[in-house]
């Protein structure tokens, strides 16, 4: 069974201290919350650390999550939370404020085109539009397309409300829109 949002089931025996059931969620958000958290920070070794410390944390305090049936979208803002955090403490002198402007990640436009010319050239394209958006257009083009999260996760993830989260989301597939095809 592959854990997700629906797999309620799943959630409760692992936080009940089924320790299979726990193991198989943690192999199955482990690499979701990692690239994220890579793209957040850079710093492997911290995402590592802090999701470790998330999971283990869940496991020992039995963490109940107040929405059933948003556990990927409670799971990405607990794990943002603390990645933020652990990254105070272990950068004092770094202005946490700046991660909020370095979300750039390599998203897959090009992988899956095919070897079909036009869709590759339309790939690259894509990715050089992307890469010229602000790093927050980024980071929700991120969360609600390759990771797929609804905007009510995203709002809590990213601390803003679901209205903004679609008006964010609007105004970068807008500009991403303008980038690929500009105006004549």
């Amino acid at each position: 069974m592959i854990p997700g949002e629906d797999d309620i089931a799943l959630w409760k025996a692992g936080l009940d201290g089924n320790k299979a059931a726990f193991g198989q969620l943690y192999r199955y958000y482990f690499p979701l919350l990692y690239t994220y958290g890579v793209k957040l920070t850079g710093d492997k070794e911290l995402v590592r650390d802090v999701i470790q410390d998330l999971f283990v944390n869940l496991f020992q305090e039995k963490v109940q999550v107040p929405v059933i049936g948003h556990w990927k979208g409670y799971l990405f803002q607990a794990f943002r939370n603390r990645l933020v955090d652990k990254a105070r403490q272990a950068k004092p002198t770094y202005d946490i404020a700046d991660y909020e402007n370095v979300f750039v990640t390599e998203m897959p436009f090009g992988e899956g085109f095919g070897t079909d010319e036009v869709r590759e050239e339309q790939g690259r394209l894509l990715l050089r539009a992307y890469k010229q958006l602000p790093p927050r257009q980024q980071e929700i083009l991120y969360l609600f397309y390759i990771k797929e999260l609804k905007h009510e996760e995203i709002a809590g993830i990213l601390h803003i409300n679901c209205q903004s989260s679609k008006n964010l989301l609007f105004r970068a597939i807008g500009k991403l829109r303008a980038l690929c095809f500009p105006p004549e």
